[in-house]
Formats: structure tokens, sequence, C-alpha cells
């Protein structure tokens, strides 16, 4: 268990005077406390290398199988609520998450691999 920030993406990332930062903690949730793989799920993907990255720097390069699915599962259910989120907050964007919706099966070979292509 740890806390989570809900919405950890490079847009809430700050880099000052060689720290990274993580900005805009006002979004927790799960009351703030759950799996701390969760926070892939808005992995920014537009960066392939940067998102590997992560994810190596995270497991030392040693992931877990289980990671894997879960991840597939969370990237999974955060893009379908961002049809909600879009719809309701930003409906200019909702073409782009429906793109998005479309693009998970392609990247997870129509859910038949855990691991995203950009990864592999």
């Amino acid at each position: 268990m740890c806390h989570h920030h809900g919405d950890y993406h490079t847009g809430n990332l700050i880099i000052d005077l060689g720290k990274v930062w993580v900005i805009d903690w006002h979004t927790m949730d799960f009351e703030s406390f759950g799996d701390p793989w969760y926070e892939f799920n808005r992995l920014d993907t537009k960066y392939p290398e940067f998102a590997k990255g992560q994810i190596d720097g995270y497991f030392n390069e040693n992931i877990p199988e289980e990671f894997w699915r879960l991840f597939a599962l969370y990237i999974s259910v955060s893009a379908i609520t961002s049809i909600v989120w879009a719809k309701y907050f930003a409906p200019d964007e909702l073409d782009n998450i429906l793109r998005l919706n479309k693009s998970i099966l392609t990247i997870f070979d129509d859910m038949e691999n855990p691991v995203p292509k950009w990864y592999r």
C-alpha cells in the first residue's frame, strides 16, 4: 500500500535544479492509498523511451509478469473512464480519447499480450 497521486504523468512533473518534483496532488484518489502499480495507469506513451525508463527504473529492470497483467487492466480502465471525463470536462478532447481507447487494443495485441508493443 502507498499514497496514490491519481494523475501521475509527465504533465505533472517539474524539473528544477536537477530534481524531479511531482505536482498536482489535489487529485489523490482511493482515499489516497492503494496498489503502487496503479500509478502507471496514466503512463505517457507518447514518449516510449521515457515510459520504458519509468518502468525499468521502478523495477530495476526485473519486471514481474503480474505487473504487466495489472498494467494492461489499469490502463484500459483509465482509458474507458477518460471518455466520461472528456464528455464533461474536455469535450474537444473526446475524439482523441476515443482514438486512445482503440489504440489500447492494438498495443496489447487485442489483449492477448500484456506487454505493450511500445515496450517490446
